[in-house]
């Protein structure tokens, strides 16, 4: 289409000698200066570039590929050469834009170029990761992130102000289970997340208040590191067994060489609350109940003989399975017979799963219970009474069900603002008892009273989220909500009172 104009390769063309003029007319080219051969068609690649650019930040990244290949056709590049030009602004949005508008070769691309460029910058390389996980599967994508924590593995955030005085924390994340990945937002666009395995500090911790070096443990990387200088806590973020037992190991050797600084959760207690794990200790407890938990793993069974074995570990229908490591439900179900449980197995694609006995523990009404209490340095704090018509009683149900049921609303308030007046004084004391025996200094106990007045406890851990989101739209939640975040950064302010020296 534009052959006549760039065909000359050794002399200006007419169009050459048009852009020139136009040029010096701007103000942008000097007057009288030489027309180079192909200044048309370097404007144009990058007029087609940038509008490529425009059009993948506006979520229209398949016109946004043709402009990138074309672009790199006009110049005689690789489309992965003509991607990988540009400053560091340019070249990082483009990546990122790529792969939130799902075009992931040309993010691919994109990304190796910044990611060889920028060989610090962390979000490089997770959004490579994560796309990688997608293209080529979850070797490629974990390498780049091994190699990237075994070259920087911490970073030091200075508090925002009077960072002098300000306590000096060491917060501890794992990278041996968790991975970047891609969400689909079912809209055609997608966004990098990072699956599971610890609990957030977003709103449990202003940041900016404190110095904060930030270290991923990763592939054994922190065996030849020694604490910070200074350094007042270690707050260990690492909450799922299940998915960073790696990692949970690696710091229990970390935190066995450096006795002396103190940690908020240590990894020998996190490890100890798996499911399996919860099933053997807390039953022993009187008035407790936890659900028949076992752990098993595939090992080559097809689906039908999967199912057999767990009906051999004791199990009957209707049981709940699970896939280890996983929260939120998504890969939790409740199945009826054999088959079910068979289709369940050949729809996974997990290795290792759970069994969980289902404990009938509906009302006489029909509905569902399941209530929340975080615990912050041995004190138990009320976080939610949820209210559903299924057994699988999750949150996002408060505007639509709970909301069409004033009664159920009130009764979370009242839970809210005093718990023992809706599970009683003696239930309230049992579930303050398991501080002791979990020995944690931050986790969650899920759970509900069945007809008899037993707790039966659904998930104990430190990997439960805590955020406002519901309290935008539910009012009465903000204040319990922020006591829960008071009390979490005041736990670390006295933690590291020892060698704190000042204040905010």
């Amino acid at each position: 289409m534009f052959g006549k104009f760039f065909k000359k390769k050794n002399k200006p063309t007419a169009l050459d000698y048009e852009i020139a003029a136009l040029a010096a007319e701007l103000g942008v080219a000097s007057k009288g200066k030489p027309v180079a051969p192909g200044v048309a068609r370097d404007l144009l690649k990058s007029l087609m570039m940038r509008q490529a650019d425009l059009l993948v930040r506006t979520e229209e990244g398949r016109g946004a590929a043709v402009l990138y290949k074309f672009a790199a056709r006009l110049s005689g590049q690789t489309v992965s050469d003509a991607l990988g030009q540009g400053d560091k602004h340019s070249l990082l949005q483009r990546g990122y834009a790529l792969m939130g508008s799902g075009q992931f070769e040309d993010a691919k691309t994109t990304l190796e170029a910044a990611a060889a460029r920028y060989p610090e910058h962390h979000r490089v390389h997770a959004s490579l990761a994560a796309v990688l996980e997608r293209l080529e599967g979850e070797g490629a994508a974990l390498k780049v992130m091994q190699d990237f924590y075994a070259r920087k593995p911490m970073k030091l955030k200075a508090a925002a102000q009077n960072p002098s005085n300000a306590p000096t924390l060491m917060c501890l994340y794992g990278y041996d289970g968790t991975r970047y990945k891609l969400a689909s937002n079912g809209d055609g666009s997608f966004q990098k997340f990072r699956r599971g395995g610890h609990f957030m500090l977003r709103y449990l911790l202003d940041k900016a208040k404190f110095n904060i070096h930030h270290f991923t443990v990763s592939n054994g990387n922190l065996d030849t590191y020694t604490v910070p200088t200074p350094c007042d806590l270690i707050v260990n973020t690492v909450a799922d067994p299940d998915v960073e037992m790696a990692s949970l190991r690696t710091i229990q050797a970390f935190m066995d060489r450096t006795p002396n600084v103190p940690i908020i959760n240590r990894p020998d207690r996190v490890i100890e609350t798996t499911r399996d794990r919860n099933y053997e200790r807390l039953n022993k407890i009187d008035g407790i109940r936890f659900a028949k938990t076992q752990r098993f793993t595939r090992e080559g069974r097809d689906e039908q003989s999967l199912a057999i074995h767990v009906e051999d570990m004791g199990y009957s229908y209707p049981l709940i399975v699970r896939e280890t490591g996983t929260h939120t439900a998504v890969s939790t179900e409740l199945v009826h017979d054999r088959d079910e449980l068979a289709r369940y197995f050949n729809q996974s694609e997990g290795d290792s799963f759970y069994a969980i006995e289902f404990i009938e523990n509906a009302s006489e009404e029909g509905h569902y219970t399941k209530m929340r209490f975080f615990y912050i340095d041995g004190v138990m704090y009320p976080v939610v009474h949820h209210i559903d018509e299924v057994w699988n009683v999750h949150g996002s149900n408060r505007k639509t069900f709970m909301a069409s049921h004033p009664w159920m609303l009130e009764k979370e308030q009242q839970f809210l603002a005093e718990p023992k007046s809706v599970i009683g004084e003696e239930n309230y004391n049992r579930l303050q008892a398991l501080h002791e025996l979990i020995g944690l200094d931050f986790f969650g106990v899920d759970f509900t009273l069945l007809a008899d007045g037993t707790i039966l406890i659904f998930e104990l851990n430190p990997a439960m989220r805590h955020s406002f989101t519901h309290a935008k739209t539910f009012s009465y939640m903000t204040i319990p909500l922020q006591r829960i975040s008071n009390a979490f950064e005041a736990m670390v302010r006295k933690r590291a009172e020892p060698t704190f020296k000042g204040g905010d």
